[in-house]
Parts: structure tokens; C-alpha cells; sequence
């Protein structure tokens, strides 16, 4: 129960400053964008595509080009993912969306590909001809397969002459000592050393993966939290504003993390999210014992000073959970 209360947190590198990419596409602005974040960098079997997809690429290989600053997409159809896919449609920027799943959509503007990064199947075929990478997937229920993921995903990359690899990771993950934050920071430091352009954005938690923990938590009779601990929650569609214009910048190495715009104490999140779920349910709180708690109750996984997140916690109850 204690690690399932830790994992409250997203299961979600030098570099040049930013510039635009050489002969980017004409693309309609962001609807969703952001640009008020200030700060520079501180330092299983073949890919299946689907329909619309393979028409676009046979075209292109008709022609002898490769897609022109393409951007790829990784764990697509996952919370974040999703997001990123549905802003970079929205710009106007050709766009192709990897998932692990076999049925892929009929999308417009998207081209679906099946791949396995775990394996490595699927993925050249999904990055040829790719400028530019957002990589979005993670697995918190077998987190130690993102490093050979990550591994496949970067060699498929310089086997495609992919020029950058947008990466997202978690606030914290250099100084909590919890093993997917572990993950997550070897992760960084691969892409670092990739030899690649990169660019990697730490967030702190998004509500819907909050929504879903404190649902399991309110299967029980008393919902539990961590004591002395708080959250910051960050919508995921403005860290996927940010990671897409990140995508259409050049590689700018870690840049300046974003957070949602208040720090909550774990349990009063809970007793917020009871309310608006319509639950009568007690909050106990309780301590995580270790290392691993003396980090969360220090609050190394927030950052007030990086509170440039707009949509509040009370926006996304009244949303998606009151009833």
C-alpha cells in the first residue's frame, strides 16, 4: 500500500538554446499553446501502419524524400501522449503516433504505426524518415523496461538520422531515491550521452494519474495518504502545449521544469477528490517510512518556484470527477 501511495506521482538532458528547424512547414499556431514559459535551458512484428499512413509514406517514397520535419510520437494513445498527438494535428505538423496496440485508428492527419519499443519491433519502420521524436511512453507497472525501450528507441533514431528527441521526466527524480524515479533519471542520462539532439522537461504530477490512484485508494473503507507530504498537479495538456513547442524548437538540453500552480498536502487532495466523487470515506494519514519518505515529506518532487501551470486542481474536479 505504501509503495501504491509513493507511485501518486507520473507513470510520464547540454543542448543548443532553442531555434526554429530549418525549413519547417508553415503550420497554423497552437490553440493550446503556451508562451509564457520563461527561462533558457539549463544546461511485435514489423510496424503495422495504418491506412492513411501508408498511403502518405508510399507517396513520399514515390517522390525519393523523406517526410519533411515529421514528428513521432511515442506511447501515443497514453495519457500524455495522446495530448501531444492532438495539438501537433492541430498545427498542422505532420505527425505519426506509435502505440503497442494492433487496432489502430482511421485518424486523419495522424499516421498510426504498431511497434513494441520493449522488443524494438516495429520501431524503424515507425521512424524513417522522422526530424523529430516526443517521447511520451512509460510503463509504471514494469518501469524497468523503459531503460531497453529507451535503448531501441535512440538506436532507431541515429539509424534514421532523427535530429531531436523531446524527452519528458518527473520533478525529483535526482533527489528521491524511489526506483521508477531511478529509471527515469538513467533515462535522462542515456539521452544526454546519445550522441543526438535532445531536449528533456521535468513535471510534476498530472491529476488523471492522481484521479486514478486515489480511485483505487477509495476502493477501500479508510483512504490512505502520505502524511507531510503535498502535490503539485499539472494539467497534462500544458506540459503537452510545452512539449510541442519544445518539438518545433531545436535541441535545448534540460529546460526550466513546469508545475501546476499550487502545492496541495496529499490529504487534503483526497478529501477533495472525495467530495467532488461523491464518497463518504475517512483519510488517514500515514507515514512512508525511509529514504524514499523523508524525500516526499522534503518536497523534492514539487516546485513552487516553477509554478507556471494555469489549470488548478479544484478546475480538473469540477471536470472530470464531481458528480
Amino acid at each position: 500500500m505504501l509503495r501504491s501511495l509513493a507511485e501518486l506521482t507520473p507513470a510520464p538532458a547540454p543542448g543548443a538554446p532553442p531555434t526554429a528547424l530549418r525549413g519547417v512547414r508553415t503550420v497554423r499556431p497552437l490553440a493550446h499553446a503556451r508562451r509564457d514559459f520563461p527561462g533558457e535551458a539549463v544546461t511485435s512484428g514489423p510496424a503495422v501502419p495504418s491506412a492513411w499512413c501508408a498511403a502518405e509514406v508510399a507517396g513520399d517514397e514515390r517522390k525519393g524524400r523523406a517526410v519533411e520535419n515529421t514528428v513521432l510520437v511515442t506511447g501515443a494513445t497514453g495519457v500524455l501522449g495522446r495530448e501531444v498527438v492532438a495539438r501537433l494535428r492541430g498545427a498542422g505538423v505532420p505527425v505519426r503516433a506509435l502505440t503497442r496496440r494492433t487496432e489502430l485508428p482511421e485518424d486523419p492527419g495522424v499516421a498510426w504505426f504498431t511497434g513494441d519499443l520493449a522488443t524494438g519491433a516495429g520501431v524503424d519502420a515507425a521512424v524513417a524518415g522522422v526530424h523529430t521524436i516526443v517521447h511520451c511512453a512509460s510503463d509504471a507497472r514494469h518501469f524497468r523496461q523503459d531503460i531497453p525501450a529507451l535503448r531501441n528507441l535512440i538506436a532507431a533514431a541515429r539509424r534514421a538520422g532523427v535530429e531531436h528527441v523531446v524527452n519528458i521526466s518527473i520533478v525529483g527524480v535526482d533527489r528521491i531515491t524511489y526506483p521508477y524515479y531511478a529509471v527515469k533519471l538513467e533515462g535522462e542520462r542515456i539521452l544526454e550521452a546519445s550522441g543526438l539532439g535532445w531536449s528533456n522537461l521535468r513535471a510534476t504530477q498530472f491529476p488523471e494519474l492522481l484521479n486514478t490512484a486515489l480511485g483505487f485508494l477509495a476502493r477501500l473503507p479508510v483512504v490512505l495518504a502520505p502524511s507531510g507530504t503535498g502535490f503539485q498537479p499539472v494539467d497534462q495538456g500544458e506540459v503537452a502545449d510545452r512539449l510541442v513547442e519544445l518539438a518545433l524548437g531545436g535541441p535545448a538540453g534540460r529546460v526550466p521544469d513546469l508545475a501546476g500552480p499550487q502545492v496541495h498536502p496529499a490529504t487534503e487532495l483526497a478529501r477533495s477528490w472525495l467530495r467532488a466523487a461523491g464518497k463518504r470515506r475517512p483519510v488517514l494519514a500515514v507515514r512512508i517510512p525511509g529514504k524514499v519518505g523523508a524525500g516526499f515529506r522534503a518536497g523534492v518532487h514539487t516546485a513552487p518556484d516553477r509554478a507556471v501551470g494555469r489549470r488548478t486542481w479544484e478546475q480538473y474536479l469540477a471536470e472530470r470527477v464531481a458528480r
